[in-house]
């Protein structure tokens, strides 16, 4: 590229030629002039530039290979620290582990502790379940001894023997008092069906049902039992048949209307108040020591359908 012709780069190259020569002229006057001390200046001023820039690119290749050095030391601290993370990470992860190991035994440990306790709770519970129901049981065959002990201290001699009435019921007590249960209530039966104006129908009721309660047959006392109370609600055995229907009711399983009938020899202040409250509070007790259940869904199905509940 011709520079001296560029428009662009010199713009004095659109002079006349005439000009452009005079310029040149010019120039290479002055620089003919030039003496040479000013050349000597200008050497050594070039040579003082050039040890200025020789150390300049020392000082920057020092500073260069400083920097290189600390970088490397840098890399090398990070490549440390990585692997101090990357290792602090594993140990993280390995606690995490172990934590949730033991987190999970702990959990097991407790979940057996627990299972453990509710076995021993339920297993005191059981046994002072067995411990109440043994006592109920030592409690009702204490009733059924003084059942027969009153009826064993029961004259026949006081009975009268003229008419076939009497002879017939006499018949029926013996067998009761000889323990001839179930050909006692038969008797029992017999002598209601065929003397049923009999004054001594209430008691042959009675009788007859004590008979099947003291074979154990309480399904079938509670019939003779109910119809004494129903139909001679002033007699002075209707009572003693009222706690009868209570024991026969609790015996049978129908829990909830024996304690009804309980509760009303108790709150009615009769000769039954003090073993009713007892028989209440057994019952309550074994409700109560039933593990998981309460009082309304413990009371078993009645063995029996009786008759509704007999006010006092």
């Amino acid at each position: 590229m011709n520079y001296l012709t560029h428009n662009r780069v010199f713009p004095w190259a659109r002079f006349p030629v005439t000009l452009r020569g005079a310029a040149l002229v010019l120039v290479w006057a002055l620089s003919a002039c030039a003496t040479s001390g000013d050349l000597e200046k200008v050497e050594q001023a070039n040579q003082v530039q050039d040890q200025r820039l020789k150390s300049l690119e020392e000082s920057i290749g020092k500073t260069l290979t400083l920097h290189g050095k600390s970088i490397e030391e840098l890399d090398r601290t990070m490549k440390a620290f990585r692997g101090q993370v990357g290792l602090t990470n594993e140990r993280t992860e390995q606690f995490a582990k172990e934590q949730a190991t033991l987190t999970a035994t702990l959990e097991k440990d407790t979940a057996e502790r627990r299972k453990l306790t509710r076995q021993v709770e339920d297993q005191v519970k059981k046994l002072k379940r067995i411990q109440t129901e043994t006592e109920s049981e030592i409690d009702k065959l204490r009733l059924q001894l003084g059942d027969v002990e009153k009826l064993l201290k029961s004259s026949m001699a006081k009975l009268p023997a003229l008419t076939e009435a009497d002879k017939s019921f006499r018949k029926a007590f013996a067998m009761l008092l000889s323990g001839e249960f179930d050909l006692a209530a038969d008797a029992f039966e017999g002598f209601q069906q065929a003397y049923p104006q009999d004054g001594r129908i209430p008691e042959a009721l009675y009788r007859r049902g004590q008979a099947f309660f003291l074979i154990r047959k309480y399904d079938h006392a509670l019939g003779p039992f109910f119809e004494l109370v129903d139909k001679y609600a002033e007699n002075e055995l209707t009572l003693s048949a009222r706690w009868m229907v209570a024991r026969a009711l609790e015996e049978t399983g129908d829990l909830k209307l024996a304690r009804e009938l309980y509760g009303q020899l108790i709150s009615g202040k009769t000769p039954y108040a003090t073993d009713a409250a007892r028989r209440v509070d057994f019952l309550g007790k074994l409700f109560s020591e039933t593990p998981g259940t309460d009082e309304k869904a413990q009371e078993p199905e009645p063995k029996a359908k009786g008759k509704p509940a007999v006010k006092p």
